[in-house]
């Protein structure tokens, strides 16, 4: 849990209002993460995707207690977004404007350590359960 998170009570233990935000940090190869962008890459290029990298995966959690509200955030540690001509942060935070591919990814990352290719790219040609099986 990060500094700064708070839980407010107003009197009834049930009307709390919360701002926390959670981090996990956790490595993971951002070839999944890149696929579509490594199909159009020299098979030299593409080996550079598959090497471990740190990424930060938020959970924030706002609003009353008993109606919280969740969501999700990925980062890169600052000192390492320009990593790879900053590729694959510039590829977070287009992952970030889109809720669904977030949800997908953060899942992903917490339950296999590991990114969910872009359906269509390669590595998914036997879809979401072919990628289940396989881990």
């Amino acid at each position: 849990i990060m500094e700064g998170s708070s839980v407010v009570w107003a009197g009834d233990p049930m009307d709390a209002d919360l701002d926390i935000t959670a981090v996990y940090n956790v490595e993971a190869s951002a070839s999944g993460l890149m696929a579509a962008q490594i199909t159009s890459q020299s098979s030299g290029n593409m080996g550079q995707f598959r090497q471990e990298l740190d990424f930060m995966v938020y959970l924030r959690i706002g609003g009353e207690i008993s109606a919280p509200r969740l969501s999700f955030g990925l980062d890169r540690p600052e000192d390492e977004q320009g990593a790879l001509s900053g590729q694959v942060y510039g590829r977070v935070q287009q992952i970030n404007q889109q809720e669904n591919e977030l949800n997908k990814q953060v899942f992903s990352l917490l339950v296999l350590n590991r990114f969910f290719p872009s359906s269509g790219s390669p590595g998914t040609e036997g879809g979401t359960l072919s990628f289940a099986r396989d881990n």
